[in-house]
């Protein structure tokens, strides 16, 4: 990206830029300034923290879509920053984003927010974990699946120890493994919002 190289330019290290895993629709992105004035500048100072780094993915439309931006570390409270660091402005929707914005405007524009909405240091040091919440619920929906494939062989297989009396009702038994795969997949959810609560 022609914008990338600009960046780099930067005479006053407002931000730095380096892509992540050398992906040109992914960048991590290091805010170095923020207003000085400001109660983050201060909690940043006493806690020997040099930056802000957030994470920008931007869509194949871009620029014509808004990008997609997170706070990784520090953690970040109050303000534009949601839990699990994304990022509430309306610049970053499709209603208030504009094809003519650079990365260092948006950038500008969020440092600016920071100071607005009286966003704090998290007082414990703990980034934002970066596993992503749908990767989590791949996961246990394999697990899921194991489980259920696990059950259904004990069903069969206990069942067909009694063929010889054929009294088996084969419908009745896809219902329950049905049933049994619902709550599996309910529990499966459940487990997935509390490793989420526990991640941000």
């Amino acid at each position: 990206m022609k914008e990338l190289q600009e960046i780099k330019r930067l005479a006053d290290n407002f931000i730095s830029v380096e892509l992540a895993d050398d992906n040109l629709f992914e960048w991590n992105v290091k805010l170095h300034q923020v207003d000085k004035d400001s109660a983050l500048w201060q909690d940043m100072k006493e806690t020997n923290t040099e930056y802000i780094l957030l994470n920008i993915t931007f869509p194949d439309n871009f620029p014509f879509s808004p990008p997609f931006m997170r706070v990784l570390t520090p953690r970040l409270e109050n303000g534009y920053v949601l839990d699990g660091g994304a990022i509430c402005m309306e610049l970053l929707t499709p209603r208030g984003w504009s094809s003519a914005y650079t990365v260092e405007a948006v950038m500008r524009q969020f440092a600016a927010s920071l100071v607005k909405g009286q966003v704090r240091r998290h007082p414990r040091y703990q980034p934002y974990h970066l596993v992503k919440p749908h990767f989590v619920y791949l996961l246990l929906k394999i697990h899921c699946v194991s489980v259920y494939i696990f059950i259904m062989r004990q069903i069969i297989y206990t069942n067909s120890l009694d063929t010889l009396s054929y009294n088996y009702d084969h419908n009745k038994h896809l219902v329950k493994l049905h049933f049994v795969y619902l709550l599996l997949m309910i529990h499966s959810i459940s487990v997935c919002i509390f490793i989420m609560r526990q991640i941000i």
